[in-house]
């Protein structure tokens, strides 16, 4: 996933975003973000 900065500048993340889910609702999300190879940030670009 290409992100951009407060300062406007780019930057590239793996990302695995899941529901957090109380009594069947949706009450938030949880992220995990790693930095992506080389080899990844192409296969994107």
């Amino acid at each position: 996933m290409k992100n951009r900065r407060k300062n406007g500048d780019h930057y590239w993340v793996c990302a695995n975003v899941t529901p957090v889910i109380e009594s069947g609702k949706t009450v938030g999300y949880l992220s995990v973000r790693t930095k992506p190879s080389r080899d990844e940030v192409k296969l994107e670009a």
